[in-house]
């Protein structure tokens, strides 16, 4: 029966994983409730801070686009607040429905999101807050994915003609440090969510043929289905990396009620080899934009 994605939490979205076995469905909807709980609290350090001119939450937001699959059934309310602060509720429903997120790039419309993100459909759609206070809403166009299953980086880059309200700026990733706070921001609920924490762990620097180079890391901000895709912010605004999971590595005890060992998962992308397939992709569709010009 066709549900809210509020409620629907796929496989395809973030999974915990334990040594012993992977969660049920209902395991899994309580490993996520306890997860969100967390955000609030999660938040302390972030009050009263402020992202390129926006409270750190709302920049978060802003910075937080919706995929979904092609087939999904949408309703959409956008309101602008007097703050200036845009919100996108939506609601979705459909068969074999998943929900994810992703970060807009360019402000012609290049994101970044999950690979793992296109297993479930060769389409997706995005949605974002647009500038005349409606939501933007595009077919997405693969540009580039990560052989994320071959431990190749959970990245891929799309493109859609959306003009996003903000762009990220991609951080240096040989530059990042642990303990350093981030905020992750996804569509776990019908809008975007914040939760806070630091980086835990660093992996080293990896290379990609045809990609750009990238490292692992893991933080402890609370994650949950949906955010796959979203972003991980440093207290400079600046994106550090794209959230692509969560995991604990002992099994849940005492009912489910507490996960040991907690680590959300992120991978880090090199902006020179990001911004080098955007400018490719950039060349290769002069030719069709000059003709359409020409006619």
């Amino acid at each position: 029966m066709a549900r809210s994605f509020l409620f629907l939490l796929p496989c395809i979205a973030l999974m915990a994983v334990s040594c012993r076995h992977t969660p049920t469905a209902e395991e899994q909807d309580t490993i996520d409730a306890i997860l969100n709980a967390r955000r609030h609290a999660s938040l302390g350090a972030w009050q009263g801070k402020n992202m390129n001119g926006l409270e750190a939450t709302s920049y978060a937001s802003h910075l937080t686009t919706l995929v979904l699959p092609p087939h999904a059934q949408l309703k959409m309310k956008h309101v602008r607040q007097p703050d200036g602060r845009h919100i996108l509720r939506v609601t979705a429903k459909g068969k074999d429905l998943f929900c994810g997120s992703a970060v807009p790039l360019t402000r012609d419309g290049y994101f970044l999101t999950a690979a793992h993100n296109l297993e479930s459909a060769d389409q997706l759609i995005l949605l974002l807050p647009a500038e005349n206070d409606t939501a933007g809403k595009a077919f997405a166009r693969l540009v580039w994915k990560g052989q994320w299953q071959k431990d190749g980086p959970d990245l891929a880059l799309l493109h859609a003609p959306l003009h996003p309200l903000v762009t990220a700026t991609i951080a240096d990733p040989v530059c990042l440090r642990r303990r350093t706070p981030v905020m992750a921001s996804g569509y776990s609920g019908n809008r975007p969510v914040q939760g806070g924490g630091l980086i835990l762990r660093l992996g080293r620097m990896k290379s990609t043929d045809g990609g750009p180079r990238w490292r692992r890391l893991s933080h402890n901000a609370p994650l949950a289905a949906g955010d796959s895709g979203g972003p991980l912010l440093g207290d400079d605004g600046r994106l550090l990396g794209i959230n692509t999971g969560f995991y604990s590595p002992w099994a849940l005890p005492f009912g489910y009620r507490w996960i040991p060992g907690y680590q959300g998962v992120a991978t880090a992308p090199d902006p020179a080899g990001i911004q080098s397939l955007i400018d490719q992709d950039r060349l290769s569709l002069l030719p069709a934009r000059m003709a359409k010009k020409k006619s």
